[in-house]
């Protein structure tokens, strides 16, 4: 990991030095400010979350106590109210931090971790002097401990948006006395792989358990696993207990914090390179062009900026609708609900407590929704490549150069917004009304389902499920759907307007940069000058090339 982050400082200090004496005021303001963040971004960098999930009593604190040598340092046995995630650093200086909504809102010595005044969604840092934790961070892993997958909705819910995009490697424990994985646990994987994080599954508290029983009981964990992830789907066995945490700890080497790295900052990087190369291309290209009236084409960019600003603070005519967008969301959901209904109506007629209706509910509606603002998102943002030709239009026919300086505008505004999984993430886990709606299908269910029993009473077993699931589809996946629908509504909007405000900055900052250019070259006094700016141009232009290429 810190070859990456270095080769990537090493490659945005090198480029900005090359560029820096070349370039005009706008454009060095914007090239030092994306610098100053991208650095700030990879100083911060700590590697892959690794967050360790099951239910309570699969053993995850004991795991971590194991790995560190410290039983009894992460608290075991602790209630769903109390749970938190607990991130693991290394320190000499042992100490707890508490966060909540990002701000640290407590600190204490590591011997008063058990009474931090805690509160569901909070995270704890734990900083602790324990070598496998240093060689952990080194390769840049670092373990959390999270609440338990039966935790409630709240706290599960909180603690699985909070490391949707940070945790790239899951690791899933499920007790051997089980047997096998939950109907439960099977849906919170299965939701994993739908944003593209597949966990291991690990059996812990095999010394409860004779040898051939654990080869028993893994290999059906392994057919399960493989179903719902996949042939490459990794499942060990692990003793805390015993501290034979062998397939844990091998599981954690064969992760790559190197790729992860360049996989998150390459793009950006690249985006930094193109920033000063465009700008120092568009001034070669206006000291070539030999423009003439160039204060006039100046004002008219001035106006073409405001025409352009007005344009994206309207809707913009190639893009759905707030409303289209929030119905092209609301329709994959009750199609997911639909596909599930029998499942749900299942539950609902063996009287399932509430808490596992709506965890099955979550499992289902939240990645749909999750990855369906994402696609709206970058249907949004591809409509955006009307404005980027209209713009390009304007300025070839104000000035007479090659290219298209705006070009790179819509891809690097997509990996800037359309990061909506993180987006749609946190907007699941703050925003108030998606409490409510949990709250309503509660007070539904609990509500209905003595009606139920009483109207399915003396029917087939496959009569009464049948009908419950009809009743579903009738009625309980539409009342769903239109009571996420101001909410999401709401989030579309404001997905929108992110998007737009973003493109409409980065056209005026273009423009800007093409007026101090067309400036710039007005003020050239010989031809010889000229030349020889033209050619220390391309000499830049060379050398940012191949420091992007090589990234």
């Amino acid at each position: 990991m810190i070859n990456s982050i270095n080769r990537f400082k090493e490659a945005i200090e090198k480029s900005f030095t090359i560029s820096k004496s070349l370039l005009l005021t706008t454009a060095l303001e914007q090239v030092t400010k994306e610098k100053e963040s991208l650095l700030s971004d990879l100083a911060e960098e700590n590697g892959i979350k690794v967050p360790i999930v099951g239910d309570f009593s699969a053993g995850k604190s004991s795991l971590i106590n194991a790995l560190i040598e410290r039983n009894g340092l992460l608290p075991v046995d602790i209630t769903p109210e109390t749970a938190v995630a607990y991130e693991m650093y290394f320190s000499q200086n042992e100490k707890v931090e508490l966060y909540r909504n990002g701000q640290k809102i407590d600190e204490q010595p590591i011997n008063g971790i058990k009474q931090l005044n805690v509160k569901p969604g909070d995270v704890a840092k734990v900083y602790v002097n324990a070598t496998a934790i240093q060689q952990l961070q080194e390769k840049g892993i670092i373990l959390v401990d999270m609440p338990g997958i039966d935790s409630g909705i709240k706290e599960h819910n909180d603690a699985i948006l909070h490391y949707i995009n940070k945790g790239t490697a899951f690791v899933l424990l499920t007790d051997a006395e089980q047997g096998s994985l939950r109907e439960s646990t099977i849906a919170f994987i299965t939701e994993l792989s739908k944003y593209n994080l597949k966990p291991a599954v690990m059996i812990s508290k095999v010394d409860k358990k004779p040898a051939k029983e654990v080869n028993d009981i893994k290999e059906y964990v392994e057919f399960q696993t493989k179903r719902a992830l996949g042939e490459k789907a990794v499942v060990g066995c692990i003793s805390s207990a015993n501290r034979d945490i062998t397939d844990f700890t091998k599981f954690l080497d064969s992760l790559d914090s190197e790729a992860l790295i360049a996989e998150k900052f390459t793009q950006r990087v690249v985006s930094y390179i193109n920033l000063q190369i465009v700008s120092i291309s568009t001034q070669k290209d206006l000291l070539k062009a030999n423009m003439q009236n160039i204060e006039e084409k100046i004002q008219k960019l001035e106006e073409e900026k405001q025409r352009i600003a007005n344009q994206l603070a309207d809707a913009i005519p190639q893009a759905d609708t707030p409303e289209k967008s929030t119905q092209d969301i609301l329709d994959q959901v009750q199609q997911e609900l639909m596909v599930h209904a029998q499942e749900i109506a299942q539950k609902v007629v063996d009287k399932e407590d509430e808490n596992t209706i709506n965890a099955l509910l979550l499992n289902l509606i939240r990645p749909v929704i999750i990855n369906a603002f994402k696609e709206e998102g970058e249907q949004y943002a591809n409509a955006m490549n009307t404005v980027v030709d209209d713009v390009s239009r304007a300025m070839q026919e104000a000035l007479n150069i090659e290219g298209n300086f705006v070009d790179d505008i819509v891809s690097d505004m997509r990996s800037e917004i359309v990061g909506a999984v993180q987006i749609a993430a946190e907007f699941l886990r703050n925003a108030g009304p998606w409490g409510a709606v949990i709250g309503w299908i509660l007070t539904f269910f609990g509500e209905k389902v003595p009606d139920v029993i009483k109207w399915i009473f003396g029917k087939s077993k496959s009569n009464i499920l049948n009908e419950a699931t009809g009743k579903i589809q009738q009625v309980v996946i539409g009342q769903i759907t239109e009571k996420l629908r101001p909410v999401m509504l709401e989030q579309v909007k404001a997905q929108q307007e992110r998007i737009r405000e973003s493109m409409r900055q980065k056209v005026a900052d273009s423009i800007s940069n093409l007026q101090d250019s067309m400036k710039h070259s007005a003020d050239q006094s010989s031809a010889e000058d000229i030349q020889q700016k033209i050619a220390n141009m391309e000499k830049a232009i060379s050398e940012l090339t191949c420091i992007k290429n090589a990234c």
